[in-house]
């Protein structure tokens, strides 16, 4: 980043907005010097702007000039060759305008935008899937929908993620897009006002080329953030662009005219997002895939945190289900294309049946230990297939004493014809100690069979000899790994779904929360040593996946993604999870760059670090 320049100086010159192409930038401009003049400057180079006509006119709704002096926020975008689309505020009508030109001098407006406080920034080409995404900002950021330009409805939420609660004290301005081959970079302003002023810094985001409400990836850290010796100046963004491949923004300074500060080349922005955090996951259009039925009882008020397991061309999923009677059982349904539901059974496969899962008629209501809206049940399940059997952990729960892991299973045979002859199920883990997230790796290792389970807060490993559990032996705790501190995943962490043998180690997606933000249950992911899974291999450092859609926030809890589910299907890995506890969703990922990426950006050191052994 250079210093800030000034590129029209001047106390009587207000900057209105920006714009550019592959030629340079366009400054407009109001002189205050009368009532209806706006001034176009240009710059090849993003900083030496001269005059190219001082005859600006904007044409209002009413037919008549609007003044310079009504005028506030220019966000311009570039529909097509010749045609150009304004968004403006006007300070007379209090509202945000939409105005096109074909010169970038002459602009009519042609309609009023409805739930828009700010002016907004177009995605570029978002007209070829769901017709226009707009984004606009103030308190929040949303994308606002259009089908024709001229009437416009609210979507998601972008900024900050659905379902937080806006900081009062933090406003927004948008400040550019721009495709890339990652996606749609959008580059926005948010300033904070503290003590000494508003302190403004320069943000970006991506977001999903093809689903522009979608965000795949977010920066932890500002572009460019203003400094003590800048924040008395009661700087004010006027817009960004690009010019010659770098990133400039230009800012209104009173009695001091309009500066420019470059900040780091594009291409190093995106060279940085790859490497701070690659491993996206991409969201699948049809989410959530599947919702609670009010025809099924069992299933009436929530319907989530799927397990899956790929066998023989079809993907099965083993889903937590609650009804009316608030007790959690296990649902059924099939999807051959990994997001279209082929197949839903009307009754549950899975029930409870022993006494260490069936709600005990002194137990409060809701318990201690109550989870998902369920008062207890069967919970959570994981499914993993060795040899001619499937076998199952869930999470027993009788409403009073602590939840523990049980343990069954069932032929495969049996398991594809839809005969649920499922072994008596057991229980595996300590009485007397809560323990969830039970998954079993897909093979022996070293001739043991290997658990991952969690104890508040870590994730536990266990080797054991026999999977002919008596009800008598517990697993052991014999190694962990612990939350970071400091990191997104700070406060707990859990196994999701049974780990993925890969080239470059198990792969384990794992939930976590963090503690600066307890609320909201996000998903990682991880590589563990293929001979050794007490060696974590590497880590993600950021999320792979955070609560950020209104199915991830609107249901019985919000801020939640879970994952129990995952499996590879053609080149893509999917993971399945419950949104909100309430619905389940899908997202996906090429494997093999989701493994490069993760191995490149989350290794922890340039060896392998071994989870800490010891027992309780």
């Amino acid at each position: 980043m250079t210093h800030p320049s000034v590129v029209r100086p001047g106390s009587g010159i207000r900057g209105l907005g920006t714009s550019f192409d592959e030629n340079g930038v366009f400054l407009y401009l109001d002189t205050q010097q009368e009532q209806n003049a706006i001034l176009l400057s240009y710059a090849a180079n993003g900083m030496d702007f001269r005059p190219v006509s001082d005859n600006v006119h904007i044409t209002g709704n009413d037919g008549q000039p609007v003044s310079a002096a009504f005028l506030e926020e220019f966000r311009i975008a570039c529909l097509k060759k010749n045609d150009s689309l304004l968004s403006y505020r006007d300070k007379r009508e209090n509202g945000v305008f939409l105005a096109r030109s074909r010169d970038r001098i002459n602009w009519r407006t042609f309609t009023r935008v409805p739930y828009a406080d700010t002016p907004f920034l177009l995605v570029p080409q978002s007209g070829l899937r769901r017709g226009h995404i707009a984004y606009a900002g103030n308190t929040v950021i949303h994308a606002l929908r259009s089908g024709s330009l001229r009437s416009w409805e609210r979507g998601l939420q972008i900024i900050p993620p659905s379902g937080s609660v806006p900081d009062p004290h933090t406003t927004y301005r948008a400040g550019m897009t721009m495709p890339t081959d990652d996606g749609i970079a959008f580059f926005y302003f948010s300033g904070h006002d503290g003590k000494d002023g508003i302190r403004w810094a320069v943000r970006v985001v991506y977001a999903d080329k093809y689903d522009p409400e979608n965000l795949v990836w977010r920066s932890g850290n500002a572009v460019w953030e203003e400094t003590d010796e800048w924040i008395q100046r009661n700087m004010a963004p006027v817009g960004v662009a690009r010019s010659e491949g770098r990133l400039v923004s230009y800012w209104n300074v009173p009695g001091a005219g309009i500066h420019a500060i470059t900040h780091t080349p594009v291409t190093h922005i995106s060279d940085e997002r790859r490497h701070m955090s690659p491993n996206i996951l991409r969201r699948v259009l049809e989410n959530p895939i599947l919702k609670p039925l009010a025809r099924h009882r069992w299933a009436s008020r929530a319907t989530f945190n799927p397990t899956a397991v790929f066998d023989r061309g079809t993907i099965h999923l083993i889903y937590r289900a609650i009804g009316d009677q608030d007790i959690s059982v296990l649902g059924y349904a099939t999807t051959r294309d990994g997001t279209h539901i082929d197949e839903r059974l009307d009754e549950p496969i899975y029930i409870p049946q022993e006494p260490f899962e069936l709600t005990r008629s002194d137990a409060p209501c809701p318990g201690l230990y109550a989870s998902g809206g369920g008062y207890g049940g069967c919970e959570d399940p994981r499914i993993t297939k060795i040899g001619d059997r499937f076998y199952l952990t869930y999470v027993a729960y009788n409403g009073a004493d602590p939840p523990r892991v049980a343990f069954t299973s069932i032929d495969a045979t049996d398991f594809r014809n839809r005969r649920w002859r499922w072994e008596k199920a057991v229980l595996i883990s300590r009485p007397g100690v809560v323990d969830k997230n039970a998954v079993l790796f897909p093979e022996k290792i070293n001739d043991s069979y290997v658990f991952l389970h969690r104890i508040f807060p870590d994730m536990l490993l266990d080797y054991v000899p026999s999977l002919s559990f008596d009800g008598t032996v517990w697993l052991r705790d014999a190694d962990r790994i612990r939350p970071r501190i400091f990191s997104w995943d700070s406060r707990k962490i859990g196994a999701g779904p049974p780990p993925i043998k890969t080239p470059y180690g198990w792969l384990l997606i794992y939930h976590a929360v963090g503690d600066h933000d307890p609320s909201r249950y996000k998903i990682g992911a991880m590589l563990l040593s293929l001979d050794d899974p007490s060696r974590v291999l590497c880590r993600s450092r950021m999320p792979i996946l955070a609560p950020d859609l209104p199915y991830e926030n609107e249901g019985h809890k919000a801020g939640v993604v879970y994952p129990c589910g995952a499996v590879v299907h053609g080149n893509d890995l999917i993971i399945y999870y419950g949104g909100a506890d309430t619905v389940i969703c899908a997202a996906k990922t090429p494997l093999r760059s989701f493994l490069e990426n993760l191995k490149e950006e989350g290794s922890l050191e340039q060896n392998a670090v071994r989870m800490q052994s010891y027992r309780l």
